[in-house]
């Protein structure tokens, strides 16, 4: 496996911003919150990631993680529930999930759509509910899908180094290709296990979120 150094050079090319689909751009700005997995929170909390990923949502993961340090576990589920955001910000906070040794979680009623699925790669351990939905499709940049095509090609490059660095499939970013710019390849459990998306065997415990009066619980 490539080392990270190799890959943090990549974040040196200078890429133009990538075009956001409505959605996302309707969708407020990711935040980050503790829920738990228990009644009586007796247990170690999970982080739940919701809304669009930009370009400060990375440092705002840090700042988050350092505050909540003491309450956090050794590989803490981070649950994404997210259409995407930023790609280059997305592929940040993977690599800032790794580095902490946390694991991603993907449960039912909830999605994980466009950029937002490379952050989802970040997790050491990766689990994909049968009842979520998640799905990717092919980035292009701010001037369209006929715009630099250096730019382009140094975005594939990007993913592509990110994909195999955070160990999954290299048929990960052919299913990608099979889309187009605005539309969506979906994910679903069977094929997120073939990918190496989803790296649970056996699956891992079934969570659902429910709102409260106080925010979200995970039950």
């Amino acid at each position: 496996m490539r080392s990270f150094f190799l890959l943090l050079c990549l974040f040196a090319l200078p890429l133009t911003s990538v075009a956001q689909t409505t959605a996302e751009e309707e969708t407020p700005d990711m935040t980050f919150n503790l829920a738990y997995p228990c009644q009586d929170k007796k247990c170690d909390p999970v982080i739940v990631a919701t809304g669009k990923i930009i370009a400060t949502t990375n440092n705002d993961f840090l700042v988050f993680s350092e505050k909540n340090r003491s309450l956090l576990g050794a590989s803490t589920p981070v649950v994404f529930d997210s259409p995407g955001g930023q790609v280059l910000g997305s592929l940040q906070l993977g690599i800032s999930i790794r580095r902490l040794g946390m694991d991603t979680v993907l449960i039912p009623r909830t999605t994980c759509l466009s950029a937002c699925v490379y952050s989802f790669l970040g997790g050491t351990r990766r689990s994909v509910s049968d009842n979520s939905l998640m799905a990717v499709h092919r980035f292009y940049s701010s001037s369209g899908p006929n715009g630099s095509l250096d730019d382009s090609q140094r975005l594939i490059s990007l993913l592509g180094e990110y994909v195999e660095v955070m160990g999954v499939h290299n048929q990960f970013m052919r299913v990608v290709a099979q889309g187009s710019e605005k539309s969506l390849i979906r994910i679903n459990q069977e094929l997120a296990k073939q990918l190496r998306v989803d790296n649970t065997n056996p699956p891992a415990q079934s969570w659902s979120l429910s709102p409260t009066d106080t925010g979200l619980d995970l039950m």
